[in-house]
């Protein structure tokens, strides 16, 4: 854990991927005055860490595939020396989809110069052996498995080494405004267990917390929605296979992952922030989508992760009524594959009003 300094140009609230990328491309950029605040002993330890890990470039309309299509190639071709090994494993994605759908989906693949083609349920047996699908959909060769550990430990090297410092088990107990009379030259003093730290501007990006963040500076949030999804893995091992997501009806998606396969239905239950606690009903829900030669595979384990909505498109913009406030909010589960294009409008934000 890096020391609470006295003061810091930009305060980030959270650890998590929006969070790290954020304080990484501000480094880019040359503003290295900035402190990272994760309430937990280790960054991206909430959400960030509890996803399947998907590389997907084209997402369900075209404002998030904006941000997914640059993020996924970021993730496909960093910059040089930024990850010790590969980003993404480029094993590939297929998106089943009925007819109708395919020539929606490919439309806008086209759009975003997504390479792809499409293919057969047989096309689809042929990649993934055994598994029985009723149709076939588009194949995406360039999408994959994102490593989330050094993908989360490149953000991380790269802030610091740009001057950014990264404080874990600092939680935001009290964001009080700085009008400059204090000597802090306006901005927010931010206070947590380590003490208080002045910051010229406050970025929240704290997941299903962010609108309490908000609270805490005496800010109104901005109605998140918090949903909770389960995750399934299986003793099935599917070797190099892709990853196949039915993205047309009920959804439901696939992905090898070792000597396990990780699948889920896809589900959506509103919760409150922090809310992962497994449905006792997951496993059955995922069951009865799945294949069958998947959905006879013994059981691993269970777990349930959080996606953070905002209204439409991911949240990225400066508070009208408290300036010093950025928020970076609402992934709606594309934080990772989004990281980079979410960390590089962030940052665009937050620089246009650095001294």
């Amino acid at each position: 854990m890096d020391p609470l300094p006295a003061r810091a140009e930009v305060a980030i609230v959270g650890g998590g991927v929006a969070g790290l990328a954020t304080a990484w491309a501000l480094a880019a950029r040359g503003v290295g005055d900035v402190v990272v605040l994760e309430r937990e002993a280790a960054v991206a330890s909430q959400a960030s860490g509890r996803n399947a890990a998907m590389c997907r470039a084209l997402a369900e309309d075209d404002a998030w595939t904006e941000v997914t299509a640059e993020g996924a190639a970021f993730l496909r071709a960093p910059p040089p020396g930024f990850a010790r090994r590969p980003l993404v494993d480029g094993r590939g994605a297929v998106l089943l989809a009925g007819e109708a759908a395919v020539d929606v989906l490919r439309a806008r693949a086209l759009r975003f110069a997504l390479r792809h083609e499409v293919v057969t349920a047989a096309d689809v047996a042929a990649r993934w052996p055994g598994l029985e699908v009723a149709r076939g959909g588009l194949w995406f060769p360039d999408d994959g498995v994102i490593d989330l550990g050094v993908l989360v430990e490149s953000y991380a090297v790269a802030a610091r080494a740009g001057g950014v410092r990264i404080v874990t088990g600092a939680e935001v107990m009290a964001v009080v405004p700085d009008d400059g009379r204090g000597g802090g030259g306006g901005g927010v003093v931010v206070h947590t267990p380590h003490g208080a730290l002045d910051a010229r501007q406050l970025v929240v990006a704290a997941g299903a917390w962010s609108d309490e963040v908000a609270a805490r500076a005496h800010v109104a949030g901005v109605g998140l929605v918090s949903r909770r999804r389960h995750i399934v893995a299986l003793h099935a091992n599917a070797a190099d296979a892709p990853i196949v997501w039915d993205v047309d009806g009920d959804e439901w998606y696939v992905r090898p992952a070792g000597p396990e396969v990780w699948a889920s239905a896809c589900d959506s239950d509103v919760v409150g922030a922090g809310v992962v606690d497994a449905r006792t009903s997951a496993e059955a829900e995922v069951r009865e989508r799945l294949p069958r030669s998947l959905a006879r595979a013994p059981l691993a384990r269970v777990w349930a992760c959080q996606r953070t909505f905002a209204a439409g498109a991911p949240l990225v913009a400066r508070d009208v009524a408290s300036p010093w406030l950025v928020r970076v909010v609402g992934l709606g589960g594309h934080g990772v594959t989004a990281s980079a294009a979410i960390g590089r409008a962030a940052a665009a934000v937050v620089s246009s009003q650095v001294r």
